[in-house]
C-alpha cells in the first residue's frame, strides 16, 4: 500500500478504527492564523448482512480549526468542524454508492 493512498479495511461489528494524523507545525500555524485550511474528507461504502439490501455509503468532511499555539501542545486545541454537503449517510450523501 502506498502511504496516503486510499485503502481497504475491515471493521467488525462493534469494532473501531483509529487513525493518527501528523501535520507540519508550519501548516498548523498557518491554519491557526487563517491563512491555510486543513480538511479531512472521506467516505465508506459497505454491504449489510441482510439479503437484497442496497449498498450503503457514509461521507464526512471536517475542517480542523487550530486554537492556541501549535508549538505548545498544552496550549493548543484542534476543533473539528463538519463542513458542507459532504456529510451524510445513504440517500443524504453527496454521491451515491458504487455498485
Amino acid at each position: 500500500m502506498v502511504p496516503g493512498a486510499p485503502g481497504d479495511t475491515v471493521i467488525g461489528p462493534g469494532g473501531e478504527l483509529e487513525s493518527h494524523l501528523r501535520f507540519p507545525v508550519d501548516k498548523l500555524q498557518r491554519a491557526q492564523k487563517g491563512k491555510y485550511n486543513i480538511y479531512i474528507w472521506g467516505w465508506i461504502e459497505y454491504d449489510d448482512v441482510f439479503d437484497d439490501s442496497p449498498r450503503r455509503r457514509t461521507e464526512t468532511c471536517i475542517r480542523l480549526d487550530i486554537i492556541g499555539d501549535p508549538i505548545e501542545p498544552a496550549n493548543c486545541t484542534i476543533e473539528q468542524v463538519f463542513k458542507g454537503p459532504f456529510n451524510g449517510a445513504d440517500e443524504y450523501c453527496y454521491r451515491q454508492p458504487q455498485t
